[in-house]
């Protein structure tokens, strides 16, 4: 199967964008004048067109958890020195493409899209052009907050809310959802003004040191407003579009706060705190980049409020997008074309794609069909017990950091305070009974109700609680044309039990194009 690869540079000096182009057919490939792009040439340069893999949560067979950005490598023959000049241009970050076609005859629009991804790095040599290849979630692979503290609010003049030198360069805090007794951020000493997040919706409770405080009834759009507002001892003003409050009077103690970012509770759900991630902080494009209907999907499947906040803290945007999607037991990887796919992992539920034999499956020289253990905790032995966290508080505190009141007459924040998260229990005696080694899985999440983590935890029990099965399973490209992650697929061979035919979801793909090979990786 002949191969094109279309790769973006950036020029270091000129900072102009080039897309360099090649294939792997004797003397190369031509675009018609018609084409998109017209009457452009591919070099025959590819040596190896590249192995490639893509999973939807990690190696190794995970179904849930953080997604790693996956990798591959391709190799251009450089024996002449022409691709020299290379060097001189910057590929990572910057996209490419691999396609399969025909035949250097086909029409361009012809050709079928084997993966899009993004570059790491190139490696020019006297023989040849490495590139290092990376799945386009490396474009989430990066801070969350670009944001940082100026640290210069040291003396009342400035009006301005940028901490104290103890807070230069610190990430400025972001909230979405709907999170529990975060710990406000002192940013103006000299005003008692407080940082939550980038911005908020609304706030819910305001404490200091556990002492509930009022609303003044005051919101300002500006700095300057909030530090001038008159604001009683025991109540609060707040900025709600700066993601900022003012406490009147002196401080006890740590302020806390619960507040919501998304007006309602059907804008907090995984899917649509997800998407303004995704479109705040990542720059993602929806319909270009991911796709509203699987948001939409999700919201379906798991219409749960979910949280996240910050601090100081400055986690990538991909790991805080997957622990809120893993907190409903989604996945975002990228599909052939790039597009962001985001989706509910579950046990195979649609006809398969495909189904393979022994016909399709690819045999000797040590390749052949592998069942392995699973990925997850227990390795495919069911899981007995699962625990659910859920309702983090992200002030945990001892009876000495609350108010003697506080104490006595608000015993459930007390009780609160004191851990860091509750929890929901799901176990199965039967699997007990069974699998002396079956494990306990402790799980965290971002959900803030406890009705819907025991939801959750149910549906986890009924997915881990199952000996599970999984096959690596090597067959030709054009027999995984049309196949992608998170698809079904089905086995049909006279062994472990597949006679009738069993489905799977594949979880992987190792891509081996240069031997027209994909080993796809099945969980069931």
């Amino acid at each position: 199967m002949p191969y094109l690869l279309e790769c973006t540079g950036c020029h270091r000096t000129t900072k102009a964008l080039r897309v360099f182009r090649f294939s792997d057919l004797p003397g190369g490939f031509d675009t018609a004048p018609g084409d998109a792009p017209p009457n452009v040439y591919f070099a025959p340069r590819i040596n190896k067109p590249g192995t490639y893999r893509r999973t939807l949560f990690g190696l190794g067979g995970r179904t849930n958890g953080v997604a790693d950005v996956d990798v591959g490598l391709a190799e251009l023959n450089n024996v002449d020195g022409r691709l020299d000049e290379m060097r001189l241009y910057a590929f990572d970050g910057y996209p490419l493409v691999i396609s399969s076609i025909a035949d250097r005859n086909a029409p361009f629009a012809s050709r079928t899209r084997m993966l899009t991804g993004t570059m790491e790095q190139i490696e020019v040599t006297a023989d040849v052009v490495r590139l290092k290849l990376r799945s386009r979630l490396a474009l989430l692979d990066k801070p969350i907050q670009p944001l940082k503290f100026a640290g210069t609010t040291i003396d009342a003049s400035k009006v301005e809310a940028e901490g104290g030198e103890d807070l230069k360069d610190a990430p400025r805090p972001l909230i979405f959802g709907a999170p529990l007794n975060v710990p406000a951020i002192l940013v103006s000493r000299f005003f008692n003004i407080l940082a939550i997040g980038q911005r908020f919706d609304a706030i819910l409770r305001v404490r200091d040191k556990g002492g509930l405080l009022t609303w003044s009834g005051q919101d300002f759009t500006t700095i300057a407003a909030l530090r001038s507002a008159t604001v009683a001892g025991g109540q609060y003003a707040t900025a709600k579009s700066l993601g900022l409050i003012r406490v009147g009077g002196n401080l006890a103690g740590q302020v806390t706060v619960d507040a919501v970012e998304g007006a309602t509770p059907a804008q907090r759900t995984a899917a649509q705190v997800v998407r303004r991630i995704l479109v705040g902080q990542a720059g993602l494009v929806a319909g270009t980049d991911f796709l509203d209907a699987d948001l939409a999907a999700l919201d379906a499947l798991a219409p749960y409020e979910v949280e996240t906040w910050t601090g100081t803290t400055n986690p990538t945007i991909l790991e805080t997008v997957s622990a809120i999607l893993d907190s409903v037991g989604a996945s975002i990887s990228p599909d052939r074309l790039g597009i962001f796919r985001i989706g509910r992992f579950s046990t195979p539920a649609s006809a398969p794609e495909r189904t393979y034999g022994w016909t399709e499956i690819q045999q000797g020289d040590g390749v052949g069909i592998q069942r392995l253990a699973t990925g997850d905790d227990g390795r495919g032995v069911p899981t007995k017990k699962i625990t659910l966290q859920h309702s983090r508080n992200y002030a945990v505190v001892t009876e000495n950091d609350l108010t003697g009141s506080t104490i006595t007459s608000d015993a459930a924040f007390v009780a609160f305070a004191k851990e860091e998260w509750r929890q929901e229990v799901a176990e199965s005696a039967a699997v007990a009974e069974v699998h002396k080694l079956a494990p306990e899985v402790t799980m965290q999440t971002r959900l803030v109700k406890a009705a819907d983590a025991k939801l959750e935890v149910a549906r986890r029990l009924t997915l881990y609680g199952t000996y599970r099965d999984r096959y690596q399973v090597p067959v030709p490209a054009s027999e995984a044309e049309g196949v992608d992650l998170d698809d079904v697929v089905a086995l049909r061979i006279d062994r472990f039990g597949l006679d009738a035919g069993v489905s799977f979801v594949v979880t992987g793909m190792l891509e081996n194009l240069g031997e027209d090979l994909v080993t796809l990786d099945l969980w069931a």
